[in-house]
């Protein structure tokens, strides 16, 4: 399941970069959102 949750920060986390010049707020909810996915 690990390797799954990487694969799965990985592809968020470059989104999250695609996103970030035109809306950072939203960016932003998006890493939180992976913190309390992860948590669960």
């Amino acid at each position: 399941m690990k390797i799954g949750i990487v694969d799965y920060d990985y592809k968020l986390s470059s989104d999250r970069i695609a996103l970030y010049p035109k809306s950072p707020r939203y960016s932003s909810r998006l890493l939180v959102l992976d913190r309390q996915k992860n948590y669960i």
